[in-house]
Formats: structure tokens, C-alpha cells, sequence
């Protein structure tokens, strides 16, 4: 079964929005992992699906977020990127039991993990000044 196709829904309710902030926004896109989550529960539709869902709703948000903000100003999970945090949070899954019910906990944990690991990266870069 394809994944959804979940941004004309996300760009409708950002649209909507009177206040567009980052703060905002990022609100609805919590509100929406927090649904689709409860909604997969509810399916039982296996792991492997669930994560194409999650993958797809991750890749709309992307996409409104470039709309919002402009690609200079996204700093947010590439679309490259977000397989490498569904892998992580199904390897979190596992190692924790494989629990029911905690398929956002999981990740929601792998990005953090992934942002972490990006700000180590940046932080060990050389420093470009001359002088």
C-alpha cells in the first residue's frame, strides 16, 4: 500500500494559520506525528508501513517548511535523511522489547540523536579563518 500524501492537507492548515511562526508551525507538525502515531496504533498495519507513513509525513512537512521559510533558512531533517531516522528508530524499537505504543517516543529519540551527531559535526569542522 502507498503512503499517504500528506501535504495538501499540512499546507491547508498552515495556511490557515493567523500566526505562521516557526513555534506555530512546529505545533501542527507535532499535532500531526502525534495523530498519525495514534491512527498506526489503531491499524496495526506492521512496522514497515507505519515508517512509510512517518516517512511521508515527514517529507510534507519538509516541503511546507521550504515553502514557509526558504531552503537557506530550513534547518530541519532532509529528505535524505529521514530513512536513516526511521532505521534508527525501528534499531531503538528493537533493542527496547519492540513495546507497543511507543513508535513516536522511538522516533522522535532517533532525530534527536541525528541533530546531536550533526551539531558534533559542525562543531568539530576547522575553523575557516585566516588570520
Amino acid at each position: 500500500m502507498m503512503p499517504r500524501d500528506y501535504y495538501p492537507l499540512l499546507a491547508r492548515a498552515i495556511a490557515g494559520l493567523e500566526e505562521k511562526t516557526a513555534k506555530v508551525r512546529q505545533a501542527v507538525y507535532d499535532r500531526a506525528r502525534a495523530m498519525l502515531i495514534r491512527h498506526l496504533r489503531d491499524l496495526d498495519g506492521g512496522l514497515s508501513a507505519g515508517l512509510s507513513e512517518l516517512h511521508a509525513l515527514e517529507e510534507a512537512i519538509l516541503k511546507v517548511e521550504l515553502e514557509a521559510v526558504g531552503p537557506e533558512e530550513l534547518k530541519h531533517v532532509s529528505i535524505d535523511e529521514a530513512p536513516s531516522i526511521a532505521e534508527r528508530a525501528y534499531l531503538l524499537w528493537e533493542q527496547a522489547g519492540r513495546p507497543e505504543g511507543t513508535a513516536l517516543e522511538h522516533w522522535l529519540r532517533a532525530e534527536a540523536e541525528r541533530s546531536a551527531e550533526q551539531s558534533a559535526e559542525t562543531s568539530d569542522a576547522p575553523n575557516d579563518r585566516h588570520g
